[in-house]
């Protein structure tokens, strides 16, 4: 995967049913415990993908943009 390919809109119309899950999984959390919950599906989902210069990449293009 390049770096062009990430951000695409890989889930076209089922978007909106990720972020609505992921709106119900935090329902109701502490701070904390959605910082948790974040954490965890990151490590789950870097896990899934099994490509760590893919989640290495996408570690890269998230981070762009925030200072430290």
């Amino acid at each position: 995967m390049s770096t062009r390919d990430i951000g695409g809109d890989r889930l076209q119309e089922r978007g909106d049913d990720l972020y609505a899950a992921l709106l119900a999984a935090h329902h109701g959390l502490s701070d904390e415990d959605s910082a948790r919950l974040n954490a965890r599906l990151v490590l789950l989902l870097a896990n899934e993908l099994g490509d760590i210069d893919t989640v290495l990449a996408v570690i890269t293009a998230a981070r762009a943009g925030f200072t430290p």
